[in-house]
């Protein structure tokens, strides 16, 4: 469910317990009807109950990284600096930082330094293009 946005994903998974619940509310049902065990109701609610905390702990696993801004899973920050310095009249890449700002947005931020060279106008846009690029391929 990685392509869902936190609030599709919620949705999904309230609909889907919901779903899962109705079901076996039924099982219990027809179950306490044909053989008179009402034990079946109290068997079916724990079950229940154990399908929603897992689901819920992802969801809230999911809900702290966005909330902590944390670095989206999988990003090597080591990596993302080695391929920023090995752009062209890079110089130096300091305070790199990524995080998530939400479910499906990252952000990616550094200091670069470059050649005084590059800091003519018409260099300038090339030099960020490239930047550009590389940051939109890492996140």
């Amino acid at each position: 469910m990685g392509f869902l946005n936190l609030n599709m994903k919620a949705a999904f998974l309230e609909v889907l317990n919901d779903a899962l619940g109705s079901a076996a509310v039924i099982v219990s049902a027809v179950i306490i009807a044909a053989t008179g065990w009402t034990r079946a109701d109290a068997i079916v609610s724990l079950l229940i109950g154990a399908l929603i905390i897992p689901r819920t702990l992802v969801l809230l696993r999911d809900t702290i990284d966005v909330l902590m801004e944390t670095a989206p899973r999988g990003l090597d920050l080591d990596q993302v600096r080695r391929r920023l310095l090995a752009l062209p009249h890079v110089i130096d890449v300091h305070d790199l930082h990524a995080s998530r700002v939400d479910s499906d947005t990252s952000v990616l931020s550094a200091h670069v330094t470059v050649r005084d060279s590059c800091l003519t106008a018409d260099h300038v846009s090339v030099v960020l293009a490239d930047l550009q690029t590389l940051s939109a391929s890492c996140t």
